[in-house]
């Protein structure tokens, strides 16, 4: 098994690996003497963080420059036949997985949701203090996220020692690392991606695609709309249902703070730019969703 978790070029990995799976016995850094390897032996290679190679902003899924062979060696490995597994850990699908991928087929993405059953398992090994009610409360809220629910585990046993009623007393969803790590990944959206994260967390529930196209001053090309979408899909922020779309509490959490901070911003600026093509209260909204845009 190899595992890859910097950032090397293509170049430098390959002189890794083959060797490595050809245990000294090849040392050509190339994706054909990779693939020979590959076929020969039973392997499991694993990439991780392979979102760091991709680009920000523009759309989602393209590799930086310096990364580009990485699309090739991903489309001679899932075009190919052999008997290994490589398997990538990243929260933005690239462009080559997802034009290969195929629910039958060798080539498959799987998101990862989180469970019930590992929030809690998370928040026990914290050892956090709490119900069976505040516990459920606290995963939820996360959506189940794994990542989510043990940054935030960690922070609650150092700030609250481990008492997770004080913590949600406090009513704060996004701080200290969980804001840093979601400042990561809305820094590499396009403006169109980030219009599109703000009605939607403008509308607080699921919308259609003609809504999200109505929402948005001045309006855009039905095209450029889709592929924002399938953008902020790659990226694992927001949630399909259909043709509706929404985001889950805590990203939509997040976004509403951005927006309002863009708004107060925007309040100091004689143009008013901001405040023109966005809104913080709908009138067009049902009732209960006015009160929550409201709160």
């Amino acid at each position: 098994m190899a595992i890859a978790a910097q950032r090397p070029i293509l170049e430098t990995l390959l002189a890794e690996l083959v060797p490595f799976l050809s245990r000294q016995q090849d040392i050509q850094a190339k994706p054909e003497r990779l693939l020979y390897w590959l076929r020969t032996h039973r392997c499991l290679v694993i990439l991780d963080n392979h979102d760091t190679l991709l680009q920000a902003g523009e759309l989602a899924g393209i590799y930086q420059p310096d990364f580009a062979d990485y699309g090739k060696l991903l489309q001679i490995l899932g075009e190919a036949s052999h008997r290994s597994c490589i398997l990538l850990t990243s929260r933005e699908k690239s462009a080559e997985v997802a034009c290969l991928e195929d629910r039958q087929g060798a080539v498959r993405s799987l998101r990862l949701a989180g469970s019930p059953e590992a929030a809690q398992a998370i928040l026990h090994s914290k050892g956090l203090i709490g119900t069976s009610e505040q516990k459920q409360r606290l995963s939820d809220r996360y959506g189940y996220n794994p990542l989510a629910v043990k940054i935030v585990a960690t922070s609650i046993q150092t700030i609250f020692d481990g008492n997770i009623s004080d913590f949600l007393h406090e009513d704060t969803l996004i701080f200290n690392n969980i804001r840093r790590l979601f400042d990561q990944q809305f820094q590499r959206l396009s403006e169109l991606e980030k219009t599109l994260m703000y009605w939607l967390a403008i509308n607080r529930e699921w919308t259609s695609l003609a809504e999200l196209q109505s929402d948005i001053v001045p309006g855009v090309p039905k095209g450029n709309l889709l592929e924002s979408l399938e953008a902020l899909s790659f990226r694992c922020l927001i949630e399909r249902q259909g043709t509706r779309f929404t985001q889950q509490p805590v990203v939509m959490e997040y976004v509403t703070e951005e927006l309002l901070d863009r708004a107060v911003d925007d309040l100091q600026n004689p143009t008013l730019d901001f405040l023109t093509t966005h809104t913080l209260l709908k009138a067009t909204a049902k009732d209960y969703i006015r009160e929550t845009q409201n709160d």
